[in-house]
C-alpha cells in the first residue's frame, strides 16, 4: 500500500483517501436524487389531479389548498407564462379549474372556473374565505358580496380586469335626452339627444389628436373605477350606501351620470329606441370594416357571426363596395334578415 505525504507533513492513505471519495461521490447522487424527487412531486400540484374525497368539509379545501396555489404563484411570479392550464381538480363536490399567464415585465392575469354540485352558496364562500392564497389569486372575490354565483347552473367565474367592483349598476348601451350639464360643459344642454359611449375623447390626449386611435388616455374603457373621474366618488346610492359606476357609462337606469367626453350628441330626430345601439354594436361592426379592414371595392367579405356586430360589419362591406360578402353562423335563421345588410352568400358550418 503507498503512502504519500500530504502537504502538511502528515501521512496520506490512498485507500482511504479513494473510499472517501467515493462515499462523497455517493451522497452527492443521494442530494440530487432527493431534489429532483421533490421538484417531481412540486409540479404535480400544478397537474390534473382527482380527489376521492366524498365529502366537502365548508371549512377545508379539498379541490384547491393553499400549497397548490402558494406554489403556482410563486412559480407563476418568477416566469414568464404563456396562457396555460396550470389546476385542473375535481372531487364529488367541486371542479376548478385555472388558467394563468405572466407575459414578460408585465403582471399576473389569470382566469378561473368553480363548477359546483349539492354545494350550497354559504359552503361555496366559505371555502373562498378560509383559503389564503386562494383570496390572493382569486382578488375579485375575497368578500361576500364580490362572490359571483349562478346557482341555477352551478358555477362561478372569476376573472381579473372584468367586474372586480360590487355591488354596481352595468350597461353600456343607451340612447337618452340631456337633463342637465356640469359646470364648463359646452357642447351639450338640456334637451339634447345623446349617446353615452364607454370609450369617450378628452381632446387633449395624444390619441385623441391622433386620427389611428380612440384609446383615450383618460376615458378609456376601464372596468375598475366606479366613480367619477373628477373626485372619486359615485353619483349613485341606495339607502345612503353608495353604488359603483361601470365603464363611465351605467345605462341600465333610468337615469345616469357621465363625463362629459363620454357623450355623444346625435341628431334630435333620431329615434332613441333605434339609435341606441349605434353607442356601441354598430360602431364596433361598420367601424372594424370601414375603418380598419378596408374592402377594396369588388372584393371578398366574410363574416363570422351574423349578430349585431356581425351585421354591422356586413353593412360596413356593402357600403365599401365589396361584391362578395359571405355570412357565416350556426343560427340559419338569420340569414334572411343579413340579405338586408349586403350578405348575398351564407355558410352554416353545421349543414353546409
Amino acid at each position: 500500500m503507498r503512502t504519500l505525504r500530504s502537504f502538511d507533513g502528515f501521512p496520506l492513505n490512498l485507500s482511504n483517501f479513494y473510499g472517501g471519495c467515493a462515499i462523497l461521490l455517493l451522497l452527492l447522487l443521494v442530494v440530487t436524487l432527493l431534489f429532483l424527487l421533490n421538484r417531481k412531486s412540486r409540479s404535480l400540484l400544478a397537474s390534473s389531479l382527482i380527489s376521492d374525497s366524498s365529502n366537502l368539509n365548508p371549512r377545508t379545501s379539498n379541490t384547491v389548498t393553499d400549497a397548490d396555489l402558494k406554489f403556482l404563484m410563486d412559480e407563476i411570479l418568477n416566469q414568464n407564462h404563456k396562457w396555460e392550464d396550470v389546476i385542473d381538480k375535481t372531487n364529488h363536490h367541486l371542479c376548478y379549474k385555472a388558467k394563468s399567464t405572466k407575459p414578460k415585465n408585465g403582471p399576473l392575469k389569470y382566469w378561473s372556473m368553480t363548477v359546483f354540485n349539492d354545494i350550497s352558496a354559504e359552503m361555496l364562500r366559505n371555502f373562498y374565505m378560509d383559503n389564503h392564497y386562494r383570496k390572493q389569486w382569486d382578488n375579485t372575490v375575497v368578500e361576500h358580496n364580490q362572490l359571483q354565483l349562478d346557482e341555477s347552473d352551478g358555477s362561478e367565474v372569476g376573472r381579473t380586469g372584468q367586474t372586480p367592483l360590487f355591488p354596481r349598476i352595468f350597461g353600456h348601451e343607451a340612447g337618452g335626452i340631456v337633463e342637465s350639464v356640469g359646470e364648463g360643459v359646452t357642447h351639450l344642454k338640456p334637451g339634447d339627444k345623446a349617446l353615452p359611449v364607454f370609450t369617450g375623447e378628452c381632446g387633449e390626449c395624444p390619441h385623441c389628436k391622433s386620427e389611428e386611435s380612440n384609446m383615450c388616455d383618460l376615458l378609456r374603457i376601464n372596468t375598475d373605477r366606479g366613480v367619477m373621474l373628477n373626485d372619486n366618488k359615485s353619483r349613485f346610492s341606495i339607502n345612503g350606501e353608495p353604488i359603483n359606476h361601470f365603464v363611465g357609462t351605467s345605462t341600465f337606469s333610468e337615469y345616469t351620470v357621465v363625463h362629459a367626453g363620454c357623450v355623444a350628441k346625435i341628431n334630435p330626430e333620431a329615434p332613441l329606441d333605434k339609435v341606441c345601439i349605434l353607442s356601441c354594436g354598430i360602431c364596433t361592426g361598420l367601424g372594424a370594416t370601414v375603418n380598419v379592414a378596408k374592402p377594396k371595392p369588388g372584393s371578398s367579405v366574410a363574416i363570422f357571426g351574423l349578430g349585431v356586430v356581425g351585421l354591422a360589419a356586413a353593412e360596413g362591406a356593402r357600403i365599401s363596395g365589396a361584391s362578395r360578402i359571405i355570412g357565416v353562423d350556426l343560427v340559419s335563421s338569420r340569414f334572411e334578415l343579413a340579405k338586408k345588410f349586403g350578405v348575398n352568400e351564407f355558410v352554416n358550418p353545421e349543414v353546409d
